[in-house]
C-alpha cells in the first residue's frame, strides 16, 4: 500500500488548526456539568441529602432544582444550601409549575 505524503500546505493548514483545536478543547472543559433533579425526583424526596451526595460523586457540578423546594421550611433550605456548598455544588437554575410563583407562594419561602 503506498503511503500519501502531505504536501507542505496540507502540513502548514494542518498544523495551524492545532492550536485552535487544544484551545476549542480547553474552554469546553470548563462549562460545567449538572442534571435536572426531577430525573431522580423519587430519590430526592426519599433522602435530599444522600441524593445530593450521590449526584456529586457521580461528578456533577450543578443541580436544577424543581417545584417542591417551596414547600422546604426555611431551616431546611438553609440546610440544603450548606450541603451543596460543603459538596462543591451549584444550583444554576430552577424549574417550576406556574402555580408555584403566584405572590403568595413566592413570597413565603426563600429563595435557596
Amino acid at each position: 500500500m503506498p503511503a500519501t505524503l502531505l504536501s507542505r500546505r496540507s502540513f502548514l493548514a494542518l498544523s495551524a488548526m492545532v492550536p485552535w483545536a487544544l484551545g476549542a478543547r480547553a474552554s469546553t472543559a470548563s462549562v460545567p456539568v449538572g442534571i435536572e433533579l426531577y430525573s431522580v425526583r423519587e430519590e430526592l424526596k426519599k433522602d435530599p441529602e444522600g441524593t445530593l451526595r450521590a449526584v456529586s460523586q457521580m461528578g456533577y457540578e450543578g443541580v436544577e432544582f424543581y417545584a417542591p423546594y417551596f414547600d422546604w421550611t426555611e431551616s431546611q433550605t438553609k440546610q440544603i444550601k450548606k450541603l451543596l456548598d460543603d459538596l462543591g455544588i451549584r444550583c444554576f437554575s430552577t424549574h417550576n409549575d406556574e402555580g408555584y410563583l403566584t405572590p403568595t407562594k413566592h413570597s413565603a419561602h426563600p429563595p435557596i
